[in-house]
């Protein structure tokens, strides 16, 4: 907890009681009180034991509520989550959840009027009925402040009884001004999915497909290896202190001193760009440009450097890193399009040099390739990025 709260606040909503726990023969979920909903404050100071929030701001003051903290966020559990919150009857439970909505965005609403608290600043976060809760907390807001929550995001929105209401009355893009939403149960009910699959959100992500998420094998892919001059890769070194502007990195290390470079860092990132590309927190960023060679008319000419060329060049960088001390553990590879193709073959070009493996590996890529896919808007274009 403590991580997420380095300068926000975090306001957890806690429905304790509005679905009692469960008796043998009892039939029915009883409609819950609206009282029964609890918030609790978190923030820097008390990260671990949350301070309960009085949702009439009488007490204010005498929390560490403070409007002017870069976010706010705030975080709805969901069906079987948290507290007492165990009955298994889920339509009753799903029409507390659209209660509990408009109730926590009554409460936003007043922290608005009373403390100024910007729009721009909340983010809201709701998991299964507290993702679909979150809807409602945005048209509430929307309709008491005149605007919207400047971020939602709904982990795996519920979809039992919420598939047969108005889907103005499920989590959808109309309820912030930005929503995201990841899907990761969203598969047959029949399997035990219980998340909506249709796209609700401003972007979607739908890692491993969006489906129940078990360990998938890797599958080694097959290359080519050709073509290319491997002195047209260019190194560009990036740190807190010339961030806008790229140190040319030597390829050989031979004067690595007098770069910035510092295994000590928390992280190193190694970012490779994609076809017809080139290359423009405290750690070191190395930008790979092979911009010559990417930028070729014939793609598959391109395609045949990423895999040779541009291979070579990285993974003999990577390697000679780990000699000057730094922990394959730090070393976090990015690659886009081409790039992301050329880290699947460094990553397996430094475990059979090093014997360890690149700690991470981002791709942008559209199907299931790693341990955790995601797919933005079902992974088409995606015209507002």
């Amino acid at each position: 907890m403590r991580s997420l709260l380095v300068g926000f606040s975090l306001l957890a909503v806690v429905v304790s009681v509005l679905a009692k726990p469960h008796q043998a023969g009892q039939s029915q979920v009883k409609k819950g009180d609206i009282n029964d909903v609890k918030f609790y404050l978190y923030t820097r100071k008390n990260g671990n034991n949350g301070q309960e929030f009085p949702f009439d701001l009488s007490t204010l003051d005498s929390t560490d509520f403070d409007a002017s903290r870069p976010r706010t966020f705030v975080v709805v559990h969901g069906f079987v989550n948290d507290i007492e919150f165990t009955e298994q009857f889920v339509d009753e439970a799903a029409e507390n959840a659209l209660d509990v909505g408009t109730r926590v965005g009554e409460l936003v609403s007043k922290i608005i009027d009373k403390t100024g608290l910007p729009h721009a600043k909340i983010h809201a976060i709701g998991h299964s009925l507290g993702a679909q809760a979150l809807g409602h907390l945005g048209r509430k807001v929307k309709a008491d402040t005149g605007s919207k929550v400047a971020r939602m995001s709904g982990l795996d929105p519920a979809r039992p009884y919420f598939e047969i209401l108005d889907p103005a009355l499920q989590l959808n893009k109309n309820d912030g001004e930005y929503v995201d939403v990841i899907h990761t149960n969203s598969g047959s009910l029949i399997n035990g999915c219980l998340s909506f699959m249709k796209p609700m959100g401003h972007a979607d992500f739908y890692p491993a497909g969006g489906d129940h998420q078990p360990a998938k094998p890797h599958q080694a892919g097959q290359s080519q290896v050709k073509k290319g001059d491997i002195n047209d890769v260019k190194f560009y070194l990036y740190t807190r202190k010339n961030g806008n502007n790229g140190q040319e990195f030597p390829f050989d290390l031979s004067t690595l001193d007098s770069t910035d470079f510092d295994a000590s860092r928390p992280r190193t990132f190694v970012v490779v760009h994609g076809f017809v590309n080139d290359s423009k927190r405290n750690c070191n960023i190395i930008g790979v440009d092979w911009g010559l060679l990417a930028s070729w008319t014939n793609y598959f000419e391109a395609a045949e450097n990423a895999l040779d060329v541009v291979l070579v060049s990285v993974s003999w960088l990577v390697r000679s890193l780990t000699k000057t001390g730094l922990p394959h553990a730090k070393i976090h590879a990015i690659g886009h399009s081409l790039g992301a193709q050329a880290l699947g073959h460094l990553g397996r070009k430094v475990k059979a040099d090093t014997g360890s493996k690149v700690a991470r590996l981002m791709l942008v890529l559209h199907e299931a390739y790693g341990p955790c896919d995601f797919y933005p808007a079902g992974a088409i274009t995606s015209p507002w990025l």
